[in-house]
Parts: structure tokens; sequence; C-alpha cells
């Protein structure tokens, strides 16, 4: 009487193939459905995390100012090696990244993007394009080149190829303070 039980019981458990094969189906489904929303999450954090490491970078370099008390500069630059965009803070005032001096490195799929930002959008009144540096006195205040200084700088980094995942624009006030901010339906709003 057992035996039979048993029998019964190692026939009815288990899945058949039809219903594995409709299973795994409606999970392809679900993830094709997904995964475009999931990259572009992906693509994002990917635009703010380089965004928030250029304007610490920023706050670093003014830091180093006041600390030193003498005039420091956030500098873009090229890597020797890959080529890629690089901002570094220059410690020794010789314009040339060195081993000592922080740096960070844009990914090979971003740029700066001061060609499609118009700063005259809602939020970015009164800027001036990042060029190459952005120096700052032994006050931890800017010091413009060439002239009276405007309301801000603007530094806009974005993808180079993927200008729907948008671009971020980060701000230098001329008593120093950083702010990043998105791009959101034609205006510019803090993050």
């Amino acid at each position: 009487m057992k035996s039979s039980r048993r029998k019964c019981l190692s026939l009815v458990a288990g899945y058949s193939l039809v219903e594995m094969m409709m299973t795994l189906a409606i999970g392809l489904v679900l993830v094709s459905v997904a995964l475009p929303t999931m990259i572009g999450a992906i693509q994002g954090y990917r635009l703010n995390s380089i965004a928030q490491q250029t304007a610490n970078l920023i706050d670093l370099t003014r830091s180093a100012a006041i600390w030193r008390n003498t005039v420091v500069s956030f500098q873009r630059g090229v890597d020797d090696k890959s080529g890629n965009t690089i901002f570094f803070v220059d410690l020794n005032g010789d314009g040339k990244p060195n081993a000592n001096e922080p740096l960070i490195m844009l990914p090979t799929d971003m740029r700066i993007d001061s060609g499609t930002t118009d700063p005259a959008c809602p939020g970015l009144t009164d800027t001036q394009n990042f060029t190459s540096k952005v120096i700052f006195d032994s006050r931890g205040t800017l010091n413009f080149i060439g002239g009276a200084a405007p309301a801000k700088y603007l530094l806009t980094l974005g993808y180079t190829t993927q200008a729907r995942y948008g671009c971020r624009a980060i701000t230098v006030s001329p008593m120093g303070q950083t702010k990043i901010l998105k791009a959101s339906e034609g205006a510019w709003i803090g993050m």
C-alpha cells in the first residue's frame, strides 16, 4: 500500500515542459519591457556621479586655495595615455596634471557639453561658459580672467552620442559655491 502511494505522488509532482516554457516566455517579455528603463536609470546615475565628482573637485580646489593661502586653479586637460578629458587641481601652478594632484577622468562616452547648452535658459542667466580653468584666490572666491565677473561659471557634462539621457550643469558662483543642475523640460532645476 505504501509503495502505490509513492508512485502516485511521484507522477503528480513537477512541472510539464509546456508550463516551464510559458513561465520562461512571460519572464523574457517582462525583462524586455524593463531593460530600457533600467539602462536609462543606470546612465542617469553615471552622469549624476561624474557631475558630483566634478563639483567635489571644484570644492576641493577652493579649499586648497584657502588652506594654502594662495591662488589655485581647477583645470581641464587631456590624459596622455588614453586621450580622455581630465579635470585636475593645479596645486603647483604649472598647468599640467602631476602625480600628487587630485584629478578625475571623464569616461570615453561623456564630454563637456557646452555647445548644446543655452546659458539663457531659465536657471542659467548671467553665466560664463567654462573654457579651460576656474581660478580661486586665497579667500576662496573666483578670480575671473579678463574683465568683470559674471554671476557664475557654467560647466555642462553630457553623453557623446546618447543625448536622450540629458546633461548636467555645474555652476560656480563668484563666492565659490558649486551647484549641480539637470535639464528638465527646457529649464534647469537643482539636484
